[in-house]
């Protein structure tokens, strides 16, 4: 009785076996969805999410608490999703680890009255291409905005007198960066790997015994190419184009002329069936101007459409879809192996429980 008990016992546990090797090859062809809406308090202040247009919104009176990871803020369940950040007038600092790796932080607006942000504020922000600090920053923690691998242009303020160890190390597309402001020391690794720099500007008052060895180190720039200045000034032109994906051009472009360290902000226009891959344009002049290009990709619902027609006529086939469709074969191999080999792994070891009493009473009966 307790053998068939046991044999009982182990095939339920090798079927479960089964159905968990199913479940987690069919999850594996599944997506993960995008946040939803939600909202709460983050110490003195409130945070809200928005689903509909991924945006983070902070707002309140006072100073932002500051955390010790990213695991540790309020909105955490939802950072991973947040495209868009707004801190509202009234917030008077960004704290520490506050949009900390937050992959897809394409746009930050911070209001008059920030007066610092914090370390690791937002490092690891791999898709924030601009930011603008507004007037009254005194201070940019460590590391910052270290690993925001996109980030192309930054100009301290002029209220700015202290800039923090690893600030903008491995900002690896940065071609501008304007500290004109007075702060008295460049620390260690500021610019670490910064490989794009073309253009530095740094105050007068800085000198090479204040600046860490490898401030600069393995940057296109460093402190004997900067060009010194105690203002933040120049007229720079902006540039930016409007394009479909085979590069013919898609609206007017945008031709205007601001001075440096004044920030902008250009909504893209809606082309119907066609989506941009810029929603916003927006940042702050530096000392090589602003060239932008917005690329316009038609609409999967479009591009149905425009396949239907010309099946009328010829086969089309694109690489893209051949792309598509291949990812999607290897996936479906790659779960159908792991069902199979699940089925039949069970299958085998019940083969085997089953001979094993076979050959246990085979044995009992030879010795009588």
């Amino acid at each position: 009785m307790n053998a068939i008990k046991k044999k009982v016992s182990i095939k339920a546990v090798l079927a479960l076996l089964l159905i968990l090797v199913m479940t987690v090859s069919l999850a594996a062809c599944g997506s993960t969805q995008a946040a939803d809406d939600a909202s709460g308090a983050a110490g003195a202040l409130t945070w809200s999410y928005t689903k509909e247009n991924k945006t983070l919104t902070v707002a309140g009176n006072g100073n932002m608490d500051n955390y010790a990871s990213s695991a540790d803020v309020p909105w955490k369940d939802v950072r991973t999703s947040v495209e868009n950040v707004i801190v509202s007038p009234g917030v008077t600092s960004v704290g520490d680890y506050a949009f900390y790796y937050m992959p897809a932080l394409k746009s930050v607006s911070l209001p008059t009255g920030i007066t610092s942000v914090g370390k690791y504020a937002f490092g690891f922000c791999s898709a924030l291409e601009n930011i603008t600090l507004p007037d009254g920053v005194t201070s940019v923690g460590d590391s910052a905005f270290e690993a925001c691998t996109a980030l192309k242009t930054i100009v301290l303020p002029m209220s700015v007198t202290s800039l923090g160890e690893r600030a903008f190390a491995f900002c690896s597309s940065m071609t501008d960066a304007t500290i004109a402001a007075p702060i008295t020391e460049i620390r260690a690794e500021t610019f670490l790997d910064c490989r794009s720099l073309n253009s530095l500007v740094l105050n007068t008052a800085l000198t090479e015994d204040k600046v860490a060895q490898n401030a600069f180190e393995g940057a296109s720039r460093n402190f004997a190419d900067a060009v010194r200045r105690d203002t933040v000034e120049g007229v720079y032109a902006i540039s930016i184009t409007y394009v479909y994906e085979d590069g013919s051009e898609a609206k007017a472009p945008i031709r205007e002329e601001k001075t440096s360290g004044e920030s902008y902000v250009y909504m893209t226009p809606e082309i119907e069936g066609y989506t941009p891959d810029k929603t916003v344009v927006q940042g702050t002049v530096g000392a090589t101007g602003v060239s932008e290009k917005v690329t316009y990709k038609k609409n999967a619902e479009t591009e149905e459409t425009t396949a239907e027609t010309e099946a009328e006529t010829t086969a089309p086939v694109t690489e893209e879809a051949d792309d598509e469709v291949t990812v999607g074969t290897i996936i479906a191999i790659v779960v159908l192996v792991l069902v199979i080999a699940g089925i039949v792994v069970g299958g085998i070891l019940l083969v085997r429980m089953d001979k094993k009493p076979k050959n246990a009473t085979n044995a009992k009966n030879k010795k009588k």
